[in-house]
């Protein structure tokens, strides 16, 4: 939505669930916050970005969203559970979030964004990290990767190998702020609300904008002789 609205609901997740946020971050030491959010899902990888964070004492892992179905019966993902738990490393909302104003304080709190999708198609998630202007890593396969590498948002990593999911993320955490603040803000041009607008209204007129798809088979089609 261009214009979420606030509502008593939203105002009250928001009074119960940031205070606990704000000191889970205050007692963390200046970690990286590895942030998962939505429900935890085997097509999303949960699983692979708690091994992340396991694998990366200078992180902590952040679920912004409820527990779901995939990993009831899982005993290696509750073990990964339960030690980063021990180690003060985990923050769970339990549910998931409506509110606007809690969901960007959750993408606030995090340097850049880990897709770790085992399917490679577009993901909103995403599309939310780069709103906040942050930079992702995402597997190198699929638009996710196209996007990222064609608009230079972020890196990309070998979905087969945890080693290279390792790597990018050290090389991510060790670039500049705002090394990627530029292009991000220009690739999210394309999402806006005039871009929208503007994409549909040519739409249903069978018009795109010159030298697009439609425009390019006009010109290769010949005008009929009167």
């Amino acid at each position: 939505p261009f214009t979420p609205a606030e509502n008593e609901e939203t105002e009250a997740e928001a009074a119960s669930v940031m205070p606990a946020y704000q000191r889970f971050l205050a007692e963390q030491e200046g970690r990286h916050v590895l942030l998962y959010f939505g429900s935890a899902a085997l097509y999303k990888g949960y699983d692979i970005l708690l091994r992340l964070a396991l694998a990366e004492p200078t992180t902590c892992f952040v679920h912004c969203g409820d527990s779901g179905n995939d990993y009831v019966n899982d005993a290696q993902v509750a073990g990964m559970r339960r030690e980063l738990l021990d180690q003060g490393r985990l923050f769970e909302t339990g549910r998931r979030l409506e509110g606007q104003r809690s969901i960007d304080a959750f993408f606030a709190s995090i340097k850049a964004f880990v897709s770790t999708h085992r399917m490679y198609i577009s993901s909103g998630t995403v599309l939310q990290a780069l709103a906040a202007g942050k930079p992702v890593l995402v597997p190198d396969r699929g638009v996710l990767s196209y996007r990222t590498v064609r608009h230079q948002i972020g890196r990309v990593y070998h979905p087969a190998r945890f080693a290279d999911l390792q790597a990018q993320w050290g090389r991510l955490m060790a670039d500049p702020e705002d090394a990627y603040s530029a292009r991000i803000a220009a690739f999210m041009e394309n999402f806006s609300r005039e871009r929208l607008m503007d994409a549909l209204v040519r739409a249903l007129r069978g018009r795109t904008v010159a030298g697009g798809p439609l425009e390019l088979q006009r010109q290769a089609v010949p005008t009929p002789a009167p």
